[in-house]
């Protein structure tokens, strides 16, 4: 084994180094006649090698750059720890300024590195990473939609939004005709990583600014949100409008003021399924199933919660005020604490202008003082309205939008959605709609001794369409991370009862006959809104007039003589 190990040696003063090869099982014998520790035999055939120096491990193939890619830097530095230090200030996608050549992404070569090669980390091992773990891009708190296979992006419209702008899957740059935007970037698997990868394309875009001759791209980022109480009058026309608007929604309902269609989805869902052209995942659920609502947020990564669910009848809750208390006020904690327990700290509440009690002055703003309430249904309003506030203050990281609406009417341009209570109306509108279609006999006015311009009640009533996206603007108001707000939508002007009962004669072209009857208890005389604020910090304000909301709550009407059911 010694003539063996000196024989490949030109000097006797030569030592030979033992191979790398961490199978080698034998100690070498050198010059100084040190013997093997294991038995006598021969060596093995990787065992033979000579005292030429050892080449280099080969470094592995590299994957050829694309022409129309900009240059990688693919060099990582060491801390003194070891590990991976990322450069201060520096893309990790390398700088890629924008070039005068319309529809094309040009970057001057990057420096070579001056230190070793390192391959790079496999996908996934998150040195993009940024922010705390989990949280969306869009809407600061909320955990991220998780990325289910494949390379997507996890929310938008149809579940990608940058189809619209042309972001391709492979990461190279595409022109679509006036408008050039940039790469697509691989988005990573893994809870939380795949938006914040896919934000750095729009984040660098508007970092370089468009390139010369092209528009700049807009990428609309919508998140995945929740419609308790979807399927009824407000949340299914808020629903139609949420997809209109590019957000991917999933409705929940217990059909209690529903009418329940074919494959167990409401009549209301099917028919905003037509009017938008798409399916709306549904599922029946009563907020008051903790369980139920745990499972549907572990299925289900929702950015925000419109929170319609409820019972909303002023005279039926001075009747049965403990359903009203248990309903309002429990469904919504549970769902708060199923909030809570998921990350999902945003919500837009229906809130109602009972809470303002019998106004102190008019109009009534969002300083007017609250919790007079006439009624177990406007105290129900009020007792969420402050455990929300409350949950606000204890959590900064909540933010929530409470809206006081005060009366909707009317229904969808197209007729094919709008108001069907079940049993005998218990708002003014929808029975007036009933006695002109001829359903009911005659209107019951309650009371006509209010100290009002004709002696009946007056109130604010608005299009239920402009209350619909008033909840879009409150959404959208949520992304500023705004705490906890306030608005009132309204029109601003008040209507008496007798003044409904006329507008809705010549929008139907039939006398509506009424009875004056005692007041109902709960009532005030008058009660409407002033806007003014929603207007200046949302942007929102009612469009449609009394005319328009009396026209198109009598198309819906006269097309559905009774309403979801068979007509």
């Amino acid at each position: 084994m010694q003539a063996m190990g000196s024989q490949g040696c030109k000097s006797s003063a030569e030592v030979c180094k033992p191979p790398s090869c961490p199978r080698t099982k034998f100690l070498h014998a050198g010059s100084n006649g040190a013997q093997s520790s294991l038995p006598p035999r021969s060596p093995p055939s990787h065992a033979v090698w000579s005292c030429k120096p050892r080449r280099a491990p080969l470094a592995a193939p590299r994957r050829p750059a694309c022409p129309r890619r900009p240059a990688q830097d693919t060099s990582r530095r060491t801390g003194d720890d070891g590990g991976p230090a990322r450069r201060q200030g520096a893309n990790p996608l390398g700088q890629r300024p924008a070039s005068s050549q319309v529809g094309h992404w040009r970057a001057p070569p990057l420096p070579k590195p001056t230190g070793p090669i390192a391959p790079q980390a496999p996908r996934g091992a998150g040195q993009w990473r940024e922010g705390p773990r989990g949280r969306s891009p869009e809407w600061g708190s909320a955990p991220a939609p998780r990325s289910k296979g494949g390379w997507r992006i996890p929310f938008g419209p149809g579940s990608s939004p940058y189809a619209e702008v042309g972001l391709q899957r492979k990461g190279h740059p595409v022109s679509m005709g006036r408008r050039c935007v940039a790469p697509r970037y691989r988005m990573r698997r893994g809870r939380g990583r795949s938006q914040r990868t896919a934000l750095k394309g729009a984040a660098h875009l508007r970092a370089v600014g468009p390139v010369r001759g092209a528009c700049e791209a807009e990428v609309t980022m919508s998140g995945k949100i929740l419609v308790t109480g979807g399927a009824g009058y407000i949340g299914s026309h808020c629903v139609l409008e949420l997809i209109e608007a590019g957000y991917s929604v999933v409705v929940v309902d217990n059909f209690h003021n529903a009418i329940r269609g074919s494959d167990t989805v409401p009549e209301s869902i099917q028919r905003v399924e037509e009017i938008v052209g798409q399916k709306i995942p549904f599922q029946e659920l009563d907020v008051l199933d903790e369980p139920g609502l745990r499972r549907l947020f572990k299925e289900h990564r929702f950015s925000a919660v419109m929170h319609f669910a409820g019972l909303k009848a002023v005279g039926e809750s001075v009747q049965m005020p403990l359903e009203y208390y248990k309903v309002n006020l429990t469904g919504t904690i549970t769902l708060l604490e199923v909030m809570k327990a998921h990350g999902v700290k945003n919500i837009v509440f229906s809130s109602s202008a009972t809470v303002y009690g019998d106004p102190a002055y008019l109009p009534l703003d969002e300083d007017h003082p609250v919790g007079g309430c006439t009624n177990p249904y406007g105290k129900s309003k009020y007792f969420i309205e402050e455990i929300i506030r409350d949950a606000c203050k204890a959590e900064p990281d909540w933010n929530a939008v409470l809206l006081r609406y005060f009366n909707p009417i009317g229904a969808h341009k197209s007729g094919r959605i709008g108001e069907d209570p079940q049993g005998i109306p218990n708002n003014l509108m929808p029975y007036v709609a009933q006695v002109a279609v001829g359903r009911r006999d005659y209107l019951s006015i309650f009371g006509n001794d209010y100290n009002t311009v004709d002696g009946t009640g007056v109130r604010d009533y608005i299009h239920i369409v402009d209350l619909a996206r008033g909840h879009i603007a409150a959404l959208k108001k949520l992304k500023e991370n705004c705490g906890c707000k306030i608005y009132n939508l309204g029109t601003g002007t008040g209507y008496s009862v007798l003044q409904m009962v006329k507008a809705m004669e010549k929008a139907s072209g039939k006398e509506i006959k009424y009875k004056i009857v005692a007041r109902r208890e709960g009532d005030v005389a008058a009660c409407y809104a002033d806007p003014a604020l929603a207007e200046r910090e949302l942007g929102w304000k009612a469009v449609f007039g009394l005319d328009k909301m009396c026209e198109d709550l009598w198309r819906w009407q006269s097309q559905n003589p009774t309403g979801y059911g068979k007509n």
